[in-house]
């Protein structure tokens, strides 16, 4: 199985996975639920960096970016794109 993860062309998966993120938001709020458990059991917690992978649309990293220095997301082009705009207008910038 690892080896046809390495061998796939992330490139092939754009188009449908493009379609699929035009309603991301709309059916997160599972992905929000289990994050919002997560952040109540280290809310009082400080880091100096946080690495948040999938970040989505930035959700979580607008709430965890109040807990560290440096955060950092990753996210395919399309979400990171409209992630990073979403972030620059609530003037989160670490």
């Amino acid at each position: 199985m690892i080896n046809n993860l390495k061998s796939k062309n992330k490139y092939s998966q754009t188009p449908r996975f493009n379609t699929a993120a035009s309603t991301y938001n709309h059916f997160s709020s599972m992905q929000q639920l289990v994050f919002n458990q997560l952040f109540n059991r280290i809310q009082h917690c400080s880091f100096q960096s946080i690495l948040d992978i999938g970040c989505g649309f930035g959700y979580s990293t607008a709430i965890i970016s109040k807990m560290a220095e440096l955060v950092i997301a990753l996210e395919d082009d399309f979400f990171f794109n409209r992630a990073q705009k979403i972030l620059s207008e609530t003037a989160i910038d670490n």
